[in-house]
């Protein structure tokens, strides 16, 4: 199957088994042939089924190889737009060589600048993966396409190695690149660059020292094709010299497809802090490219934007959309993951059959034996004593809630086994006491000594301590108003005996003080007793309550606490935006 135009999409998703939606419903979702993923954070350990082998995708992984959860990139491509060709990482160390008609990609150019041992420490990392890709031009001739998905690495300004090695990585990304080009392929690189190029491409580029200066920034301009310095308008194709290197500029064979048809928007960011919510007034960076070939990109490339609506990640996709046709392969290169899930994965345990599934694997009589094969076997218990277990089983399917006292008093009677009508006769024993005089504290000494003064009226077994610990229960939260057993019906047994003493001190629902209150004084007492943290100041700038932070970055200040404003990061001329308030965390003075 083939089609005329070809969507590249590119997207650091800061985590592949962090997305929020299954993988297909994402990769759907983004609608392009080709989605390149960056910092996926997997190793192949890692990797299940559901994301490597996805219904009308094919993939092909890089893993990071220093460490888990750390770099790595993927590539995904829907069936109709199969690669021909596809190869792990840069060098070409891990790969066969430049045999055109082996599986891999080959072209590395002149690597002598790079010792061996560099060239595995670039590549160890999962930074780059690589897929071949056949399209048919206007003529009908056929060409490839290679696309370089790439996660460039990061330059701790605390780390020179680091700095260091992202500039090597640069090189090395540069003489592939280029390589390939020589060799009359097309080629699109995608990801995350880890740099932005002009001051346009930062939310703030005046709080950087040395802006222009900066070593990533000066490699982009070594590499980069700018239009409006030769002369041809931004956006616009011009055939005659569109695949012409001009002297002096041969090394600049890549455009910044975005760039290239939207020279002067601003704003158009693709990564923000998290931390401080710089998302939301977009106080951001564009880091995440598509850089086309320059012939590439002045013939054939229709459309590029960021996707700054799509969340998932700190960073947000570019898609490009380019006029190709493209011809898909038979089969799928040997990269591709879903050759390590070829089949149902099994457990260890399922090669070595428990003892019971041995036994029934015997010869049995042929009536029998299908019958045999789906009986489970039982437990010792159950079959050492049948009856015993029946009346477990029984007791605990009954699904009757217990109460509170049959679970503090093992081996007591429970209530659900007293006669109802010794309950009800119990009830208005207590009642009968409250409701003339009796003292405030309901206790269950109190009930078992009013049911020992009435036993021989009432005739109440008052030996069953289960019976008086239920009792109390249940009379206590009748007098606090909490709607107990029986709690109409046995106040109005009683209440012919309210008379009997117009003096006395009732404590009953009625009286009692609201449960809402009785908690608020509860909390009260606790609050004075267990003072929490001292509510955080308001900012100077909003008057509003702040946010304590920590400080992550090693140094002499590290852990400590601050208070800053709780607003979203933005630009200093953004009244909606945080505000500069700063205040150190202090600690109370010791004096012992």
């Amino acid at each position: 199957m083939s089609k005329d135009i070809i969507k590249i999409l590119t997207w650091n998703i800061n985590g592949i088994r962090a997305t929020k939606l299954p993988l297909k419903d994402v990769l759907n979702d983004l609608d392009a042939d080709i989605i390149c993923f960056q910092e996926t954070k997997i190793t192949r350990d890692l990797l299940d089924e559901a994301t490597a082998v996805v219904d009308g995708f094919n993939s092909y992984f890089s893993f990071s190889l220093v460490r888990s959860g750390y770099s790595g990139v993927a590539t995904y491509c829907k069936d109709h737009v199969t690669p021909v060709r596809a190869e792990n990482k840069l060098s070409g160390l891990l790969t066969a060589g430049n045999d055109a008609s082996s599986d891999t990609i080959g072209y590395y150019g002149n690597l002598e600048q790079f010792t061996e041992e560099e060239l595995k420490c670039l590549d160890n990392e999962g930074r780059a993966v690589m897929t071949e890709h056949k399209i048919r031009g206007q003529d009908g001739a056929e060409n490839s396409l290679v696309v370089i998905n790439v996660y460039c690495p990061r330059a701790d300004p605390e780390r020179e190695d680091r700095k260091s090695y992202k500039l090597r990585f640069y090189q090395l990304l540069q003489i592939r690149a280029e390589a390939l080009l020589n060799s009359g392929r097309h080629v699109v690189i995608v990801g995350d660059v880890n740099t932005s190029h002009k001051p346009i491409d930062h939310c703030d580029p005046a709080q950087c020292k040395a802006f222009a200066s900066h070593p990533g920034r000066k490699w982009l301009d070594g590499f980069l094709w700018t239009p409006e310095k030769e002369g041809t308008q931004p956006g616009t194709t011009n055939n005659d010299r569109s695949c012409e290197w001009p002297p002096g500029v041969a090394a600049k064979r890549f455009v910044d497809c975005f760039r290239f048809l939207h020279p002067t928007v601003q704003g158009a960011f693709t990564c923000w802090s998290t931390v401080t919510g710089a998302r939301q007034t977009n106080y951001g960076t564009r880091i995440d490219y598509i850089f086309a070939d320059r012939c590439l990109a002045t013939t054939a490339l229709v459309d590029c934007d960021v996707l700054q609506h799509v969340q998932g990640s700190d960073h947000c996709p570019v898609k490009a959309t380019f006029n190709a046709d493209v011809v898909a392969a038979n089969n799928c290169p040997s990269l591709c993951t879903k050759y390590g899930f070829s089949g149902k994965q099994q457990k260890l345990a399922e090669f070595f059959p428990k003892t019971h599934e041995r036994a029934v694997a015997q010869p049995l009589d042929v009536g029998t034996t299908a019958i045999a094969r789906d009986r489970k076997p039982q437990s010792k218990q159950q079959s050492r004593n049948p009856a015993e277990h029946a009346r477990k089983k029984a007791k605990i399917e009954t699904g009757k809630q217990r109460t509170l006292a049959g679970f503090l008093l093992k081996g007591a009677k429970k209530l659900d086994a007293v006669d109802s009508s010794q309950l009800t006769v119990a009830k208005q024993i207590i009642w009968k006491d409250v409701l003339n005089g009796g003292s405030e504290t309901i206790t269950g000494t109190r009930v078992q000594s009013t049911l020992t003064s009435t036993r021989s009226q009432y005739g109440v077994d008052t030996r069953n301590n289960a019976l008086t610990n239920e009792l109390y229960f249940s009379v206590r939260g009748e007098c606090n108003g909490q709607n107990g057993a029986d709690n109409a019906d046995v106040a109005a047994a009683a209440a012919g005996n309210r008379g009997k003493d117009p003096a006395s001190n009732v404590h009953c629902a009625a009286d009692a003080p609201a449960p809402a209150a009785a908690a608020k004084s509860q909390a009260a007492q606790w609050k004075g007793l267990l003072r929490g943290p001292p509510p955080p100041p308001v900012c100077r700038g909003h008057g509003e309550p702040c946010v304590l932070r920590t400080v992550k970055k090693s140094g002499p200040n590290v852990n400590r606490q601050f208070f800053v404003c709780a607003r979203p990061e933005g630009h200093k001329s953004n009244k909606e935006a945080r505000c500069e308030h700063f205040k150190w965390v202090t600690k109370p003075k010791k004096y012992l």
